[in-house]
């Protein structure tokens, strides 16, 4: 007996619905916290806030440290304009409904992925600290995420315009469309088609877009940015190979024996990569060159000596980590050698054991009340702090002053 057509969609959309709905709990239950105390974080306060106030809905196209940040601007713009008094709790909920619809996006997208659930549950579960979850702040963490959806299309002409707003939002999002591009370049090359070149020609605008104001910005970019050298091999192999699933293993002084394992799990990934090769396989190929490219930017930013995937930069590991995780999953869902397949289910479950331990599955807050703050400072001039690493001790001053206090009160 075959299915109606609505019978059909119920049986799409009801696993697509429930595995976005376990996204949500994880990233509440990542930052409880910040559901229960639904904070405003560095930069909010210090520039997407008074710039609002400065400009209005303008500023949704103003760059924010040196990059187009899309979705930190509009859901900053939104909530002052439903909420201001609220504007924790309401950037907070517009941040789980974007997060949302990204989920929605990548399960009912034809991708390349032979487990597409997996690789979704992965980004939220990557062994890394999870301060690019749950606030406006870092919400375009997530939405770089959108252009690889079509970069990681199967190789057909399905769903073009949904393709075309995918890369849209998330060449908007951040820098990751830079890493992106030239898989973009390479669907083109090997597809020849119109498509293909339509799309390619959005993504390398946006990616010029993205590299002309980060150029535009190249003395701030370079006082933030550091070239490692020869001694940096070590830090490079233990943050961003051996760390994925060996923190509970081997302690983070140990830099050496990091490195040795590291170095034999990059070879590892090389092996992977090169039987996708072999195989045609664009799904580990495309992962293992995001990786390549995401970790040498974020070395750039984030000096390995300094990172730590936990509590220090731990945003600077995310992109990393989400590429080495899709490398195994495919690994462990594709591949017809049993010896592979072992041991990147285990590789797996070492790095999930990391991320659901005490001390790294949850990040934690104190107290910090941001109306109080701003009705004070209105009244008496006084300062104004968001939070910064989620303690007292870090709290980041704002800047703002008693004028702009008073203007936000009016909003």
């Amino acid at each position: 007996m075959s299915l109606t057509a609505a019978e059909t969609r119920a049986v799409v959309i009801k696993p697509i619905v429930a595995i976005t709905t376990i996204v949500l709990l994880i990233v509440v239950l990542r930052r409880p916290d910040q559901f229960l105390d639904p904070s405003v974080w560095a930069e909010d306060g210090s520039q997407t806030i008074p710039d609002f106030l400065h400009h209005g809905w303008a500023t949704i196209l103003m760059p924010l440290n040196g990059y187009m940040l899309l979705p930190t601007r509009l859901i900053g713009a939104l909530s002052l304009s439903i909420n201001a008094a609220n504007y924790g709790a309401v950037s907070y909920a517009l941040t789980l409904v974007f997060t949302a619809a990204f989920c929605l996006a990548f399960l009912s997208s034809d991708l390349l992925f032979a487990a597409p659930a997996a690789a979704l549950l992965a980004i939220f579960l990557v062994p890394c600290g999870p301060e690019t979850l749950g606030t406006s702040l870092y919400s375009f963490w997530i939405g770089g995420l959108f252009c690889l959806i079509p970069a990681l299309w199967q190789m057909n002409d399905s769903n073009l315009g949904k393709r075309c707003a995918y890369t849209i939002i998330g060449g908007l999002s951040g820098p990751m469309i830079v890493a992106a591009a030239p898989i973009y370049l390479f669907r083109y090359l090997k597809n020849r088609t119109r498509h293909d070149l339509g799309f390619l020609l959005v993504a390398g605008a946006l990616a010029a877009t993205q590299t002309i104001e980060i150029i535009s910005r190249s003395a701030d970019v370079s006082n933030n940015m550091t070239v490692p050298g020869i001694s940096s091999i070590p830090y490079i192999l233990q943050k961003y190979f051996s760390l994925f699933f060996t923190s509970r293993i081997v302690g983070s002084g140990y830099v050496a024996a990091h490195a040795v394992i590291g170095a034999f799990f990059m070879a590892f990934l090389a092996v992977l990569f090169l039987n996708a090769i072999r195989n045609s396989n664009y799904a580990i190929l495309f992962s293992g060159f995001l990786f390549a490219a995401l970790t040498s930017m974020s070395i750039l930013r984030c000096p390995p000596e300094i990172g730590n995937p936990m509590n220090a930069g731990a945003r600077y590991f995310f992109y990393p980590y989400i590429m080495i995780a899709w490398t195994l999953i495919e690994a462990a869902a594709s591949t017809k050698s049993k010896y592979i397949v072992v041991a990147s289910v285990v590789l797996l479950a070492l790095a999930l054991r990391i991320t659901l331990s005490h001390g790294y599955f949850a990040y934690r807050h104190d107290p910090l009340n941001w109306i109080e703050q701003i009705r004070s400072c209105a009244e008496t001039g006084s300062s104004v702090h968001t939070h910064n690493g989620g303690h007292t001790d870090t709290f980041f001053p704002t800047g703002l002053t008693q004028k702009e206090c008073q203007e936000y009160l009016s909003l």
